[in-house]
């Protein structure tokens, strides 16, 4: 028979606007996000942690169990020693390790700087292993590269 040629084609206009509202509204919400809810969210956040209900908290979760400067030698102050161990037996271990590093934080910056998750870019306010939307998107990036690498396999 005949060989049939292919061409391509260019996909309808009402396509194209579709492709472009979605990445209009995608801008415009990853927008609002960064610039509005994060800082406000923080902001309420680092309140509650200084004068409201997650001090509260902490500050119960930090006497509720025996701290480390038992252990510690005579030679240093005990105010810079104090470190909230996680797994002390009374229920709340998971807490502590969860919360650990605002239970731990250094007088000197305010908390304990993390290294970057991703070293390129080391002066991004988001980089930080604990960003749930970063952790999200290397959930969904490795499972692209097991499905990808999976599939290849699958048709050898």
């Amino acid at each position: 028979g005949e060989a049939r040629v292919f061409e391509p084609v260019a996909p309808d206009s009402s396509l194209l606007i579709g492709f472009g509202a979605v990445v209009v509204i995608c801008a415009v919400a990853g927008y609002v996000w960064a610039e509005e809810v994060v800082p406000v969210s923080r902001t309420k956040l680092a309140i509650s942690k200084r004068s409201g209900g997650v001090k509260d908290y902490l500050d119960e979760l930090r006497d509720s169990e025996p701290t480390s400067t038992e252990m510690v030698e005579e030679e240093q102050s005990p105010a810079s020693t104090e470190t909230i161990k996680p797994d002390v037996g009374d229920g709340r271990d998971f807490e502590r390790w969860l919360f650990s590093d605002w239970l731990n934080k250094p007088a000197s910056k305010g908390g304990r700087q993390k290294e970057p998750a991703l070293p390129i870019l080391k002066n991004a306010k988001w980089n930080s292993g604990d960003n749930p939307v970063l952790v999200t998107a290397l959930i969904m990036m490795i499972g692209v590269v097991v499905a990808s690498v999976t599939e290849r396999v699958a048709t050898l």
